[in-house]
């Protein structure tokens, strides 16, 4: 729909392709754990502002004919810059961030562009995934970087409509999540999955997972299956609405 390019300084470079991005982005509308509908961008504005920093911080400038490209599609963006990761694929949201141009990494982290030193990624997946969307990708094409976000919900516009109708019950955000996940997978979900898809991951976070779950199998959302380690919690049949 639109092609533009973008030059100056790397913080010109950034706020104007940023300012771009959003304005490409369509509004969507989501239910609230209360009933409500809510808009939001189609993808949340700091996984842009965040993958955009790290394509410009962790290109390769020595690559004088390339530059970073952004393709936006209907379920995705693309953020493309030259230069191969310098941490391995596999660790790239663990590992400690390696950049080919630290002096520039250390100037956008003082103007607040960037997250802290090594917390891009995460950033990046825990914002997608508050939000209810697909896990990002990061892959090597040639001797280029990609990061692909996408748009595509985690919880689509049908199991949006069925929530509603737990909307009284007033669940947290991780409940409504958890239910529709144990809609879609007849192998329940556990205390494990449910702090995996909801990004929990600090301490007691298993034995706070352990009482949402309790709650749910209390209203009779859940049916609990197996004891100690060995627990499922599956969707009651008689509100799947399948």
């Amino acid at each position: 729909m639109d092609d533009k390019e973008f030059s100056g300084n790397c913080v010109t470079q950034f706020e104007e392709a940023l300012k771009f991005i959003i304005s490409k982005l369509p509004i969507r509308s989501r239910i609230d754990p209360e009933g409500k509908r809510r808009e939001h961008l189609a993808i949340p504005r700091v996984a842009i502002r965040e993958a955009l920093a790290n394509a410009i911080v962790h290109r390769d400038y020595t690559t004088f004919s390339s530059r970073v490209q952004i393709d936006i599609y209907s379920d995705r963006i693309e953020l493309v810059n030259p230069g191969r990761s310098l941490v391995p694929l596999e660790e790239i949201e663990t590992a400690h961030s390696e950049t080919r141009n630290p002096l520039l990494m250390y100037y956008l982290r003082d103007l607040k562009i960037t997250e802290q030193r090594g917390r891009g990624i995460r950033t990046i997946k825990h914002s997608l995934k508050s939000v209810g969307l697909a896990e990002p990708k990061f892959e090597h094409r040639a001797d280029w970087f990609v990061a692909t976000i996408f748009s595509t919900a985690f919880i689509k516009s049908d199991d949006q409509i069925w929530l509603i109708n737990f909307a009284a019950h007033k669940l947290k955000e991780r409940q409504l999540t958890a239910l529709v996940y144990a809609r879609h997978n007849r192998a329940g979900i556990t205390n494990e999955i449910y702090r995996d898809i909801n990004n929990m991951n600090n301490v007691r976070d298993d034995i706070r997972a352990t009482k949402e779950l309790a709650r749910l199998t209390k209203l009779g959302l859940l049916l609990k299956q197996g004891e100690n380690r060995y627990r499922r919690y599956i969707i009651n049949p008689e509100i799947t609405g399948i």
